[in-house]
């Protein structure tokens, strides 16, 4: 796993860049210290060489108007601060970063604030550097050689002036560390300004950011009786007997009523409730707070979910104790912290309101790993102000995770992404009246599909890190007329993008649709179209969520959970009731023969408990098994054991629904549709497709070994995240496969395995890889058409660690 830096607390970003006339000299900020337009570095681990020239982690210091001081968290603002890649530091020059001025300046120093990173890893801070000059970016000339003093670590760091013996003529300078204080092998620096001796009116300069501009009325709420159906609404309701927790309820007795300040209810349900697999519920109502809502102790498998989106809502008190300064941010729901072990984690089905004059405040710190989402959600500002409506850059260790069906109004961006793992997929996203940016990805890996945006500002702002954006509309509004609708480095895949309202759809490409494209041309070991399969894409099946009272449950058939005792009679014989959903009430149910899904069973409900073995060890056969049935079958909110026994196989073309589950893997052979929805595998068991086709989003393999098998499948994944040695994909006898976006991490080598293994068939990818030592993948893919092998290797300058697009269009079915 990723080495956890110090607490993360997200640090607004309190400036932009901007074009004012020159003025007096005022220190790192003034007009005659620029920042430059570009970055690119010889390597870069787990940061962008953009981090040192955007502002991020940067913060005015109130006493001296244009002075800044940087942070000591790597991760503030998604990330803000450079590292190299190990290169050997000397005047040989393999270790670099280069900047681009974007006109000939006449350069009299620099500004720099070196690597801040506290508890000791300010260590990897730049010791001595050389410098280089060049107009052209071809002819280079030395400008001489340079210490610089260890960053503090502290959040306080002023940085530090190198000034040049005499003025040199540049647009692009190269420092070139020859010595570092020697941490570890990395060196890094946090932000770099250029002083120039003629500043002009175009240069980007660092300054106070501009008043906050009101862009819409406050929000308001019709009063509404509590548990209530909301009218139009869904009406997500449970049995009595399930195990959720009603706040409402003895010993909590929320009131909802949007009077009584309901924090201390609330919290109480979440503290008492961690780590447990339990629903926190909130029935129709408007939850009054003053105070942040926090998950209990372990900060995993807890879900907090409303009886539907527009009829439950969390208010934040106006003016709120606490909320006011950016400097110091507080998020209105907080769902944990570093490491990665926040598993299950679930926000669903009600509206978060941050309320007004609350600019120091964030909607939600949502953060999960392996399996968890947040969907069906509203997230508003009172007013327009806070710093990020959904903030998924509140651990250097979030995801993989699913933000699906989510509406963020207002904030300086909607939705804020950073760290390079484990990866965000998101889609049905709509983003409206951003202060900054709609969505901000800074070095994380984001899969995004049904993207739309209503903004005076850039819709999408990138930073480093591996994009694929589909189907996405981008409507700009007033002062955006000027502005790209997507900006920023990285590496990125778009398709079917339409903007209106913009200058242009991206930034440095004319127009204002982008059928397909990509940051790098496509991969191909074949001469085949550098195209993406475009398979089809289908939603997932509407099954109909029914009153709770027509729910049947094993209870009512002598199964008991949390004994030893086999309960698979009882589940079976709920099943086989002629009921259409069948809940499984919260805690650990013992199955020591398959339960068959059949008959008229429609919906399997887990209420977020788990499922084992009867005596807890590994068997053959599988605990669930899918027959024919009416109409699809949905399986949810169920945790699978933690061992290899199979969770679920199915032998039928009844489509099947697979969604939030964790520890679940599954064989598939009966040639249907598949719908995969935030879904991990348990240890040692894999999942495999023989026929039928194939969706998946936020889909989660980490077995050793062949990780997923496509066997003739059309198997279409919307970001995808793993783990363990071995290959991820293999896909065989004429199968097809469409990864769009993803993370291969790396954590305990390959293996010796090639990443993917195609074998007369289809496939395509947008990914990107992390490994933090020199086990990554040695072969990328590995393709055999008609007896025929070719490689794509690490090796290949079109890799480095990512791949913008892949594509083979070798044998069809």
């Amino acid at each position: 796993m990723i080495r956890p830096g110090p607490p993360v607390a997200a640090l607004a970003l309190l400036m932009q860049l901007h074009s004012p006339a020159p003025a007096a000299d005022m220190g790192p900020a003034s007009a005659g210290t620029i920042a430059p337009v570009a970055a690119t570095a010889s390597g870069s681990e787990a940061s962008s060489p953009d981090m040192v020239i955007d502002g991020s982690g940067l913060r005015e210091d109130p006493a001296r108007p244009g002075v800044f001081a940087h942070v000591a968290n790597r991760w503030a603002d998604g990330g803000c601060m450079w590292t190299s890649k190990g290169e050997p530091l000397g005047k040989e020059g393999l270790c670099w970063i280069r900047i681009d001025l974007g006109r000939v300046c006449q350069v009299a120093g620099l500004h720099i604030w070196n690597y801040n990173e506290g508890g000791g890893w300010q260590g990897r801070s730049v010791k001595a550097f050389d410098l280089l000059a060049s107009q052209d970016d071809a002819t280079w000339t030395g400008a001489g050689a340079f210490p610089l003093r260890c960053a503090s670590g502290k959040d306080d760091e002023p940085g530090e002036s190198v000034s040049l013996a005499k003025p040199v003529a540049a647009r692009f300078l190269k420092i070139v560390p020859t010595a570092h204080y020697g941490r570890d092998n990395l060196c890094g620096l946090a932000e770099i300004r250029v002083r120039v001796a003629d500043p002009k009116p175009g240069d980007r300069v660092l300054a106070p950011r501009p008043p906050f501009k009101p862009r819409y009325a406050r929000t308001t709420y019709a009063p509404r009786a509590l548990g209530k159906p909301w009218p139009g609404g869904e009406n997500v309701a449970w049995p009595a007997d399930a195990g959720v927790i009603d706040v409402t309820k003895p010993p909590y007795g929320a009131k909802g009523d949007g009077r009584a300040d309901d924090t201390d209810a609330i919290n109480r349900a979440l503290a008492e409730h961690n780590d447990r697999g339990a629903i926190v519920w909130l029935p129709n109502g408007i939850y009054r707070i003053r105070d942040t809502l926090k998950w209990g102790k372990g900060e995993k498998y807890t879900a907090l979910i409303g009886q539907s989106e527009s009829g439950t809502v969390i208010r934040l008190d106006d003016s709120a104790a606490g909320f006011d300064n950016p400097r110091k941010p507080r998020h209105v729901i907080w769902t944990g912290g570093d490491p990665a072990q926040r598993f299950g984690n679930e926000i669903a089905h009600l509206t978060i309101d941050t309320g007004a004059g609350n600019p120091g405040c964030a909607g939600v710190a949502f953060v999960a790993n392996n399996q968890g989402a947040i969907h069906h959600v509203t997230i508003v500002s009172g007013d327009g102000q806070g710093l990020q409506g959904l903030h998924l850059g509140a651990a250097g260790e979030n995801g993989p995770l699913l933000v699906r069906d989510v509406t963020v109004v207002g904030f300086d961006y909607g939705v804020a992404a950073g760290s390079p793992i484990n990866g965000h997929t998101l889609e049905g996203l709509t983003l409206r009246d951003q202060n900054l940016a709609g969505i901000r990805n800074h070095t994380q890996h984001l899969s995004l599909r049904k993207l739309n945006s209503r903004n005076e500002c850039p819709a999408v702002e990138l930073k480093g890190g591996v994009t694929a954006l589909l189907d996405a509309r981008l409507e700009g509004t007033g002062a955006a007329k000027a502005l790209p609708a997507i900006r920023g480095s990285g590496t990125w895949y778009l398709r079917n993008v339409s903007a209106t309202g913009y200058a242009r759809a991206l930034e440095g490409r004319e127009g204002l649709a982008i059928a397909e494209a990509s940051s790098r041309e496509a991969v191909t070991l074949w001469d085949d179209p550098k195209t993406a399969l475009r398979l089809p894409i289908q939603e997932l099946p509407p099954v109909p969520w029914e009153s709770p009272e027509t729910w049947a449950s094993p209870l009512a058939y002598g199964g008991r959970a949390d004994d030893q005792e086999d309960d698979s009679a009882a589940i079976q014989r709920a099943i086989d009731s002629g009921a259409t959903t069948v809940y499984l009430p919260r805690g650990l149910w013992r199955i020591g023969k398959p339960v068959v899904l059949r008959g008229k069973v429609r919906r399997l409900v887990g209420c977020r408990g788990f499922i084992e073995t009867l005596d807890g060890h590994p068997r053959a056969e599988p605990l669930l098994r899918v027959a024919d049935g009416d109409g699809p079958i949905q399986i949810e909110r169920i945790n699978g054991p933690w061992h290899g026994t199979k969770v679920l196989a199915a032998d039928t073309k009844r489509p099947v629904v697979v969604r939030h589950c964790g520890n679940v893997s599954m064989d598939f052979a009966g040639g249907g549709d598949v719908f995969l929805d935030d879904v991990v595998n348990n240890p040692g068991a894999n999942f495999t497709f023989k026929g039928g086709r194939v969706w998946a989003r936020q889909f989660n393999p980490e077995p050793e070994g062949v990780h997923v098998r496509n066997d003739g499948a059309a198997l279409w994944i919307l970001g995808i995240k793993t783990e363990s040695k071995g290959t991820l994909i293999e896909t065989v006898n004429g199968g097809a496969t469409e990864l769009i976006g993803g993370i291969a991490y790396t954590s305990g080598g390959s293996g010796g395995a090639p990443m993917f293994v195609v074998t007369d068939s289809r496939f395509s990818a947008t990914l990107g890889e992390v490994c933090w030592d020199d086990r990554y993948y040695r072969v990328i893919v590995r393709e055999t058409r008609n007896g025929e092998t070719r490689e794509f290797k690490a090796d290949d300058p079109r890799w480095g660690r990512s791949l913008a697009l892949f594509a083979t269009h070798g044998s069809r079915r």
